[in-house]
């Protein structure tokens, strides 16, 4: 899905958003067989040694989204959003 820069700053929340466009695509068995599962296993083995990862409780705090959201800078906002400020008006 492609999404308009503008917004996808200025949301707090990306859910809200409504893509320009969607795309999508068939993966072929060649995708499949490029795919190594024990290199990217490998690799997070090594950045959760290194500590370059985050912690569960970071995570999750990142997750929550307590922030307002700031709908006066998206110019399209989604079906979802517009269905909740309805109810909210009412």
């Amino acid at each position: 899905m492609l999404y308009d820069a503008w917004d996808m700053e200025n949301a707090s929340n990306t859910k809200l958003l409504t893509p320009f466009s969607r795309r999508c695509w068939f993966v072929r068995e060649r995708d499949y067989q490029a795919y190594n599962t024990l290199a990217c296993v490998g690799n997070l083995k090594k950045s959760m040694k290194a500590g370059d990862m985050m912690s569960e409780e970071e995570i999750l705090k990142l997750q929550q989204n307590t922030q307002e959201v700031n709908m006066e800078g998206i110019a399209r906002p989604s079906r979802r959003w517009l269905r909740q400020k309805r109810k909210q008006a009412r």
